[in-house]
């Protein structure tokens, strides 16, 4: 859908430069580098800070289900109920998660680990827990420290979105480039109209692509998204 939308766009202002007249000024290519120049810079900050911020988020995202996975297997150990409950809080915190956003969990209230923690707590009471099954809470309490953890570094990253200044900034120079590029020569010029087609179908792709960096999205499906899927599998016998 994407890729149609930004052809759309190129066939669009490549037939207004060819049939169209825009203004000409002496400086038009000074201005034109200066912008490109701030722009790249600007826009080659931000992809490399998103980036590095959506690999954090999703090494972090892969510890949180693995640590979910692993208590689940540790108090499948203990005590048959207690895997039963823990299925039930896994479907509760998973299933909103694939249904809504990814991020269901990480900004707004969640209860999975309060409840993790009281269904943990109440199998440790037990006085007859010995041997593996004993293992098997100790590790459960590990492995829930660990969710804890990468639960607040998930927060964290997710609130390092571009700043809405920072956005305003980036949308004036793609303007300020647009208007420039413009000014070329192109009417009743085949070559130079598609060429300015092009370039302004790819600042647009630009945005966009730095938007769904932004919300963590570039990849056509949303962070954790697989592997949540995967442990909900897990659960339910599949794999």
């Amino acid at each position: 859908m994407y890729t149609f939308l930004t052809f759309i766009v190129f066939l669009a202002t490549s037939a207004i430069y060819y049939n169209l007249p825009f203004y000409y000024t002496d400086n038009l290519e000074i201005i034109l580098s200066v912008i490109t120049f701030l722009l790249a810079v600007l826009t080659g900050f931000f992809f490399a800070r998103q980036s590095a911020r959506y690999t954090a988020l999703r090494e972090e995202t892969a510890k949180f289900d693995a640590a979910m996975n692993n208590i689940y297997r540790q108090l499948a150990h203990s005590d048959p109920k207690a895997e039963k409950a823990m299925k039930k809080i896994i479907r509760n915190h998973y299933h909103p998660v694939l249904r809504y956003k990814w991020d269901q969990y990480i900004n707004y209230r969640s209860t999975t680990l309060i409840s993790i923690n009281d269904l943990i707590d109440k199998i440790s009471k037990k006085q007859t827990l010995t041997g593996i099954r004993y293992l098997g809470v100790q590790y459960a309490f590990v492995s829930l420290s660990n969710a804890q953890i990468a639960r607040k570094k998930m927060v964290a990253l997710a609130q390092e979105k571009i700043p809405v200044f920072q956005w305003f900034v980036i949308f004036i120079l793609i303007l300020m480039l647009i208007f420039s590029l413009s000014g070329l020569p192109s009417q009743y010029l085949l070559f130079e109209s598609v060429f300015k087609g092009a370039f302004v179908s790819a600042l647009l792709a630009i945005i966009f692509l730095l938007y769904r960096f932004d919300r963590l999205e570039l990849y056509g499906y949303s962070v954790g998204e697989s592997s949540a899927r995967d442990l909900l599998a897990i659960i339910e016998d599949k794999l």
